[in-house]
């Protein structure tokens, strides 16, 4: 199964075999697409152009959107994009250690285009992106920042994807269904510290020591590929974390499978969002453009691409209501 748009003039189709390498940090089958509850396993597996090569879906550019760009943007002749560089299929660096690759690069890209704008990728650390942004260094940050009040107080929050929790398991465990509080008693799960997937696995075992039920025992680990060697050495039962995430490294590794799905802020989904400066007129123009490339179709074949078919959203929004 190769991913759309990702052959590359040298015909350097790769199977990633990717360590998450930023996997403690941001835990803040060949379906792609997973049940919400059930296990999936590759039957073969997922092909990403992982080289420089990436030949990335492009946009035209719109004039009525185009020309809205606020001048001091307009003038530079460039978007200038931060985003963390360290999470497959988020924003990660390709064979040659150097260029940026994923998803975030390519709805980047997608968005400048659309503006008729230079793109201009940063690669910066997880909370600089917010610094960055508030600062003016950054016109839109992008780093798998999910829309909350508080946000929304400080940014203009711009959904491009739907992001979920989910359960991962060694491709050969015994464990095959997790979705309620009940399906953690006694259960060793590798999860991010301080983080909403830890919170929502804390209110799962609140209830069942509400119900008199064992409860699960949560560990820590210092990055991605701790977690996997815990998963391989038998110190932890599961990992939990964002589904974009783990689902990745289950269809192009295989390692893994996908044992349980939750909705991303416990009750409803997270929507991933960019951010950008409160109040300057690019946050509308940010959402127009990509609404532009969902109804060309560009979006989606750019999510495809990552195996994040489950994350695509209908359409953008500027500042969600978030209850």
């Amino acid at each position: 199964m190769s991913a759309a748009g990702g052959v590359t003039s040298r015909g350097v189709l790769v199977a990633v075999i990717v360590t998450v390498t930023a996997l403690a940090t941001l835990l803040a089958g060949c379906a792609r697409g997973p049940s919400p509850t059930g296990a999936s396993q590759p039957s073969e597996l997922f092909v990403v152009n992982t080289s420089p090569e990436q030949q990335r879906i492009r946009a035209e550019s719109v004039a009525a959107i185009a020309e809205r760009v606020p001048p001091e943007i307009r003038d530079g002749g460039k978007l200038v994009v931060a985003t963390t560089g360290n999470t497959p299929p988020l924003s990660f660096r390709a064979d040659d250690a150097m260029t940026m690759i994923g998803v975030e690069p390519d709805l980047a890209q997608l968005v400048a285009d659309v503006l008729d704008l230079q793109l201009e990728l940063r690669t910066t650390g997880w909370s600089d992106v917010f610094e960055g942004v508030d600062e003016g260094r950054y016109h839109v940050g992008f780093g798998n920042i999910a829309a909350t009040g508080s946000r929304i107080a400080r940014f203009d929050m711009v959904t491009y994807q739907r992001e979920d929790q989910a359960f991962a398991a060694l491709a050969g465990s015994s464990t095959e269904s997790i979705g309620r509080p009940e399906d953690i008693a006694g259960l060793r799960i590798g999860v991010g510290e301080g983080t909403r997937s830890e919170e929502i696995l804390h209110s799962w075992n609140d209830e069942n020591l509400a119900k008199g039920m064992r409860t699960a025992e949560f560990k820590n680990y210092v990055d991605g590929r701790e977690y996997y060697d815990a998963l391989e050495s038998d110190e932890i039962d599961v990992t939990f974390g964002p589904m974009s995430i783990l689902n990745f490294e289950a269809v192009t590794t295989a390692r893994t499978k996908i044992v349980g799905r939750v909705p991303g802020l416990g009750t409803e989904p997270a929507l991933v969002s960019a951010i950008t400066e409160k109040g300057n007129s690019l946050g509308r123009i940010v959402q127009e453009a990509l609404n532009t490339v969902i109804v060309t179709g560009k979006y989606q074949a750019v999510f495809e691409r990552w195996a994040l078919d489950h994350a695509i959203v209908g359409r953008s929004q500027l500042n969600p209501p978030i209850e």
